[in-house]
C-alpha cells in the first residue's frame, strides 16, 4: 500500500513537471516570437518613414529646378532679358515656400578674355554703374582658362551681394559642372561648396541649368556648346533647404547625407543630430551602436548620387510596444502554473477536477459567444460601412488607401484597386482644389488631429464634386496611431442650391436697388419743383388752393419716400446685409430728436406728446444711435398715425425685471397712445410684413405695414425686442422696446431728457455761399432745381448733360479762364456716367472737390462713390439743406487747402 502510494505521487510529481516545463517552454517560444513581430512591424515603420525621408530630401533639393526652367521659359520668349525683366521674374516668385534653401536666381554668361572690358562696359550702362568682375582668393583656374564664366545677374541682390560679377570659371570644380551641363543640356549640381554669399561657410551648392539661343540645333555637345546663351543658376543652402524635414516625422529617425556612394566624414553632406561631425574619416565601427534600426537610401540628385542615412531615435524606439510579448508571456506563465496546478489537483480530488473543468468549459463557451458576438457586430459595422450612402477611407499612417467602401466608389468612381496604396488627395485633387483647404488638411493628418474640411474633388472621369470630409485618426488599445478613416459626403447638390439662392438674393438687391433708383429719379423733381413753387417770389402772396396743391404734392412725395425706404430696410435684412455701428450714444439725446422731429406733427393733430422718465438712466451707453432713433421714431410715429385725440406718452425705465432677460440690467421704453385700440385677432398679425391691422386704415391713414417689422428686426439686430404690450379697442395701445444696458466707461445716471440746445441739428449754410460749381446732370428738371438752390445761396452755376460734357469743360478751363471750384456730378448719366467722371479726373490730377449725387440708396453705392474719387455724398430726392451743408463743407476746406498749400 505504501508503496503504491508512494509510486503514485512520484507520478503525479513527474507528470506536474512535464506540463509545467512544457508551458514554460511554449511561452518562451511564444513571447519571442510576437517580440519579432513587433519589432518586424516596427521596422516596416521605419522603412516607411525612411522612404518618406528620402522622397521630400529629392523634392526639396530637386525643387529650385522649376525655378531656373521657369526663368528659361523668359529667356525663350524674349530676344534680350534685361536686367529689370530678370529681376521681376525673381521677384515674382515665393523662395522661401517655393524653394526652400534657395538663395537666390542668377544667369551666367560666358564671356572671352578679350571681350571683357567690352562686356564690363555693357553692364555698367544696363543700370548697374556698380558692377565689377570679382574673384576667388586662390588656387583657382584663371591661368589656364581662356574664358570666364561671369554671373551677369542675381537675385535677390540684398542678400547675393557678394556672388554678383563673380567668375566662377576660376573655380575648377564650379567650372567642370558647369561645363557638364552645357554639354549634356541637363541640369546639374555641384559638390559641396562654400557660397561666398553665405557669412556662416555652411554646406552649399550650386544649380546649373544652360540657356541655348532659339532656332539652333543642339544635338550634340559641340552644337550646344556653340549655342550657348548662359547658365541659370541657383545657390542653395542643405541646412535651410532640409528644414523642418526630419521634425516633420516627430524626431522619429536621424538622417545624415553623403555625396556619392561611399559614406563617410570626407562625403558627409548633412548630420540632423551632428553624432558623427567629429568624424572625419570613414565611420568606425560602432558608429549606430544603441540604434535598433539603421536603413540607407539613394537618389538622384542633379546628375549625381547622394547616399542617404538614417537612423531610429529614442523617440521612435519608445513608441515600439513590447506589452503584448509582455502579455504573452505573463498569460504563458500564468496557464503553466495553472495547468500544474491542475494536474496536481487532479491527484487530490476527482470531484474537484471534474468541477474545474466545468468552470473551465464554462468560461470557454461565454468567451466563445463574447467572440461570436463581437465578429457579428464587426461585420454588421463593416455591412453598413459598406452600404452607407457616404464615402468611408481608411489608410494608413501615411495616408495612403488601405480601404474603401462602395459609397466611395459611387463618388469619385476609383475603386479600391484603383485608390489602393496611393494617398486620396494625390488622384483626387484637381486645378480648382482650395490650395489653403488642402494644406490644412494635410497639417491636420500629419499632427494627428480630427478635422473636418469642405473642398472640390475630381471624380475618375475629372468630373468636380463637392465633398464635405470628416477625418479622425485610429488607434489601437496601446494608443499608438494605426492609420485614418476619412467618411464624406457628397455635398454638390448643396453648394448649388446656395449659389442659385445667393444669385437670387443678388438678382433682388439688383432689382431694388433699380426700381429705387427710377422712382427717386423722378421723386427728386417733383419734390424740388415743390420747393421752388414755395421759394419762388412771395409765398405769402399766393391762393390758398395754390399752397393747398404744393403741400398735397410734397406729402404725397415723403410719402411715396418713406415706402421706398421701407422697403430698402426690409430687403437688407431679410438679405443679411444690415449692419450696426456700436458706439457711445447719448440716450437722452436720441429720445429729445424724436419728440423735436415727431413734435410739430402731432401738434398739427392737437395731440400731447409727452417723455418722461421712470427711473434714472444711464445717459451714455454703447449702441447704434441711428437705429435706435428709427426704432423709436417707427413706434411713436405709428401711433401718431392712429391716434385722433388724446396723447402719446414714452416712458423710460432701467433695471432688470427678471423676464427673458434674467438678471441683466435693460433700457425699458413703452409708447402709449390713445388710438383706436385693438382686437386679439389683429393684434396677432401685427408684425407681419405688408400686414396692418385693419385694412380699412390703410386706406385712410396710407403706409406700407412695415414699419413694425422693421421695428422688431432692428431691435433684434441690437440684441433687443420690440413687442406689444397692451392694447384695448378704443382706449389704446402700448408698444415696448427692451434691449440689455451696456454703458460706456464715462456713463453717469440722470433723471432728464436733453434740451432742445443740446442735441445738434443740421442746419443750412451760415451766409451765402461764394465760388463756382459744375453740375453734371441728365435730367433738366433737376438741373433746373439745382440751378434754383446753388443760385440762391450765392454760387455761380453751370450745367453739363452727360459726364463727357463735364470732363470737357474741365479740360477747357486753363483756355477758358473759367475755374471750377466744385463738381456736383450725378452718378448715372449717358455718354459718360459719374463714376468714370470722377475716376478720370483724378487719375488726371483734378484736386477740387466732387460732390456725387446719386438716386441709388444702398450703403454699398456710398462706398462705390467714394471708391472712385468722390468726396461727398447726397442723395436723390434732394434735401436742399443736405445739398447746401455738403457744398459748404467741401467749399470751406477747398479754401482753406488753397491758403496753406
Amino acid at each position: 500500500m505504501p508503496s503504491t502510494f508512494r509510486k503514485h505521487r512520484y507520478q503525479v510529481i513527474a507528470a506536474t513537471s512535464i506540463v509545467l516545463f512544457a508551458g514554460l517552454a511554449c511561452t518562451l517560444l511564444a513571447t519571442v516570437i510576437t517580440s519579432k513581430a513587433i519589432k518586424s512591424q516596427a521596422s516596416l515603420r521605419f522603412d516607411r518613414i525612411t522612404d518618406s525621408l528620402a522622397a521630400e530630401t529629392r523634392r526639396r533639393v530637386n525643387q529650385p529646378i522649376y525655378g531656373l526652367k521657369g526663368a528659361r521659359g523668359v529667356y525663350a520668349s524674349s530676344e534680350k532679358v534685361t536686367r529689370a525683366e530678370f529681376a521681376a521674374y525673381v521677384a515674382s516668385r515665393d523662395l522661401p515656400s517655393e524653394f526652400p534653401g534657395a538663395v537666390g536666381f542668377g544667369f551666367i554668361e560666358r564671356v572671352e578674355a578679350e571681350k571683357l572690358p567690352a562686356f564690363l562696359q555693357s553692364e555698367r550702362a544696363d543700370e548697374a554703374p556698380e558692377f565689377s568682375i570679382r574673384h576667388f582668393s586662390a588656387g583657382h583656374a584663371s591661368d589656364i582658362c581662356t574664358d570666364h564664366l561671369i554671373i551677369k545677374h542675381i537675385y535677390p541682390l540684398d542678400r547675393n551681394a557678394e556672388a554678383w560679377g563673380l567668375d566662377i570659371g576660376q573655380d575648377l570644380h564650379r567650372r567642370a559642372v558647369a561645363e557638364d551641363a552645357i554639354r549634356s543640356g541637363e541640369p546639374r549640381i555641384t559638390g559641396r561648396v562654400s557660397l561666398v554669399q553665405d557669412p556662416k561657410s555652411r554646406c552649399g551648392f550650386l544649380y546649373f541649368l544652360p540657356v541655348y539661343r532659339n532656332g539652333v540645333e543642339i544635338k550634340t555637345p559641340e552644337q550646344r556648346a556653340k549655342a550657348l546663351v548662359g547658365l541659370l543658376y541657383c545657390p542653395i543652402v542643405l541646412e535651410e533647404a532640409m528644414a523642418g524635414v526630419v521634425e516633420s516625422e516627430v524626431d522619429f529617425l536621424d538622417l545624415e547625407i553623403y555625396d556619392g556612394a561611399n559614406v563617410g566624414g570626407g562625403s558627409r553632406l548633412y548630420d540632423y543630430d551632428g553624432h558623427l561631425n567629429h568624424v572625419l574619416g570613414p565611420l568606425p565601427a560602432g558608429s549606430y551602436s544603441g540604434r535598433m534600426f539603421v536603413a540607407q537610401r539613394t537618389v538622384d540628385i542633379g546628375g549625381r548620387q547622394w547616399t542617404l542615412r538614417t537612423s531610429s531615435t529614442p523617440v521612435f524606439e519608445g513608441n515600439i510596444s513590447f506589452a503584448p510579448a509582455i502579455v504573452v508571456a505573463a498569460a504563458g506563465i500564468t496557464v503553466s502554473l495553472f495547468s500544474g496546478a491542475i494536474v496536481w489537483s487532479l491527484s487530490r480530488s476527482r470531484s474537484r477536477a471534474e468541477s474545474m473543468a466545468k468552470s473551465i468549459t464554462a468560461e470557454l463557451r461565454a468567451s466563445e459567444l463574447r467572440i461570436r458576438e463581437a465578429s457579428l457586430e464587426a461585420e454588421r459595422l463593416a455591412e453598413i460601412a459598406r452600404r452607407t450612402s457616404n464615402a468611408v477611407v481608411i489608410t494608413d499612417v501615411l495616408g495612403r488607401v488601405e480601404w474603401v467602401n462602395e459609397g466611395f466608389t459611387r463618388i469619385t468612381g476609383y475603386t479600391l484597386d484603383d485608390a489602393k496604396g496611393r494617398t486620396p488627395g494625390s488622384f483626387l485633387q484637381g486645378p480648382n482644389s482650395d490650395k489653403v483647404v488642402a494644406g490644412a488638411l494635410k497639417e491636420a493628418i500629419q499632427k494627428e488631429k480630427p478635422t473636418s474640411v469642405e473642398i472640390i474633388n475630381y471624380a475618375k472621369d475629372r468630373r468636380e464634386y463637392w465633398i464635405s470630409i470628416d477625418i479622425a485618426p485610429l488607434h489601437d488599445a496601446e494608443g499608438v496611431l494605426t492609420g485614418f478613416m476619412a467618411i464624406e459626403s457628397d455635398i454638390t447638390e448643396l453648394k448649388s442650391s446656395s449659389e442659385r439662392a445667393e444669385a437670387a438674393n443678388r438678382a433682388k438687391s439688383e432689382f431694388l436697388a433699380n426700381m429705387s433708383h427710377e422712382i427717386r429719379t423722378p421723386l427728386t423733381s417733383i419734390l424740388g419743383c415743390c420747393d421752388i413753387l414755395r421759394e419762388d417770389g412771395r409765398i405769402e402772396d399766393a391762393p390758398p388752393r395754390r399752397l393747398q396743391t404744393i403741400e398735397t404734392i410734397r406729402k404725397a412725395g415723403d410719402h411715396l419716400l418713406t415706402v421706398i425706404n421701407d422697403i430698402l430696410d426690409l430687403s437688407k435684412i431679410e438679405a443679411g446685409k444690415f449692419h450696426t455701428a456700436l458706439v457711445e450714444t447719448s440716450l437722452p439725446s436720441v429720445l429729445r430728436e424724436v419728440l423735436d422731429i415727431l413734435g410739430p406733427r402731432v401738434a398739427e393733430k392737437g395731440i400731447a406728446l409727452t417723455c418722461r422718465l421712470e427711473t434714472p438712466i444711464s445717459d451714455i451707453i454703447i449702441s447704434d444711435p441711428t437705429h435706435l432713433r428709427q426704432i423709436i421714431l417707427n413706434l411713436a410715429g405709428n401711433s401718431a398715425k392712429f391716434t385722433e385725440a388724446g396723447s402719446i406718452d414714452l416712458i423710460i425705465r432701467q433695471g432688470a425685471y427678471g423676464d427673458a432677460y434674467g438678471d441683466e440690467t435693460i433700457i425699458e421704453i413703452d409708447v402709449t397712445d390713445s388710438g383706436p385700440g385693438m382686437t386679439q385677432e389683429q393684434a396677432s398679425s401685427l408684425f407681419r410684413p405688408f400686414t396692418q391691422a385693419d385694412a380699412s386704415l390703410t386706406r385712410k391713414y396710407g403706409g406700407t405695414g412695415l414699419g413694425l417689422t422693421i421695428s422688431r428686426r432692428l431691435a433684434e439686430f441690437l440684441g433687443g425686442s420690440v413687442s406689444l404690450k397692451c392694447t384695448e379697442l378704443g382706449v389704446g395701445s402700448t408698444f415696448t422696446l427692451k434691449f440689455p444696458l451696456v454703458a460706456a466707461a464715462n456713463s453717469q445716471m440722470t433723471n432728464v431728457i436733453a434740451s432742445e440746445r443740446d442735441v445738434p441739428k443740421t442746419v443750412e449754410p451760415r451766409g451765402r455761399l461764394h465760388g463756382s460749381v459744375l453740375v453734371a446732370e441728365d435730367s433738366p428738371d433737376i438741373q433746373r432745381i439745382l440751378k434754383f438752390h446753388l443760385g440762391r445761396a450765392g454760387l455761380r452755376v453751370t450745367t453739363a448733360d452727360n459726364g463727357l460734357e463735364a470732363l470737357q469743360l474741365i479740360r477747357q478751363e486753363p483756355v477758358s479762364g473759367h475755374g471750377f471750384d466744385l463738381l456736383v456730378t450725378d452718378m448715372q448719366m449717358p455718354e459718360m456716367d459719374g463714376y468714370s467722371l470722377a475716376s478720370t479726373l483724378r487719375q488726371e490730377g483734378f484736386v477740387r472737390p466732387i460732390i456725387a449725387l446719386t438716386a441709388h440708396a444702398m450703403a454699398e453705392d456710398k462706398v462705390r462713390c467714394l471708391a472712385t474719387g468722390c468726396n461727398g455724398y447726397v442723395t436723390k430726392p434732394i434735401v436742399k439743406s443736405e445739398l447746401l451743408q455738403a457744398c459748404e463743407e467741401w467749399l470751406t476746406i477747398k479754401a482753406i487747402e488753397t491758403s496753406n498749400p
